[in-house]
């Protein structure tokens, strides 16, 4: 069966495109949504298939329980660890395990079942640029890789362990961000030695 795909993206993400073009090539089709939209809308394009890729909106309601198994998000940290808002930074800080992960959506944040996920190790010469880039690389590379599975049902989800891991929000990030000597483009090493400072910090107002 060809599929009616809504790709939910962030109008900042970059290439997409990447994403469209590997739904396309298995004869499926691709509505573009970057601002919050509800269930008539995706009725009226026929949507059978939800992607979420940097999308801020959360996905809930009648949209859920209508597309339950048929939600999938792109998400790039190495879940369960780094859910929330910019999990890249988190997982230097809390020296998470880092990778990228393609997941059901629930109705919880970045908790649904796990399909496919890649690890990745960086060094202390990578920034948060940098990382960012390869991680957004690398989750181009897995859904291309896995996308003919989860559109034919191949691919096992598995369960989440809800105790791991930690939720992280905007208002933490732009809390500490400040204290970053040189923005995005601080080292993974630099940040290790703010590693204490920056984690007293987030326990402030959290």
């Amino acid at each position: 069966m060809k599929l009616k795909v809504a790709l939910c993206i962030h109008p900042l993400v970059e290439r997409y495109d990447v994403v469209r073009r590997t739904i396309e090539e298995e004869g499926d089709s691709v509505s573009i949504f970057q601002s919050e939209t509800d269930l008539e809308k995706f009725k009226s394009h026929d949507i059978n298939f939800i992607v979420s890729y940097g999308y801020k909106y959360l996905i809930k309601g009648e949209l859920l329980a209508t597309y339950q198994g048929n939600i999938i998000n792109l998400h790039p940290s190495f879940l369960p660890y780094g859910r929330g808002y910019y999990p890249n930074f988190w997982s230097h800080i809390f020296d998470f395990p880092k990778g990228v992960t393609i997941h059901n959506i629930n109705n919880g944040i970045d908790t649904g079942a796990i399909l496919d996920q890649r690890q990745h190790n960086f060094s202390d010469e990578d920034t948060l640029r940098t990382s960012y880039y390869t991680l957004q690389t690398s989750m181009l590379s897995l859904f291309t890789k896995s996308w003919n599975k989860i559109r034919t049902g191949k691919l096992t989800p598995i369960e989440q362990d809800q105790s791991a891991g930690n939720i992280f929000y905007k208002k933490q990030f732009d809390h500490v961000f400040s204290q970053l000597p040189n923005g995005f483009d601080t080292s993974i090493g630099e940040l290790k030695l703010l590693r204490e400072e920056i984690i007293n910090s987030y326990r402030q107002i959290t």
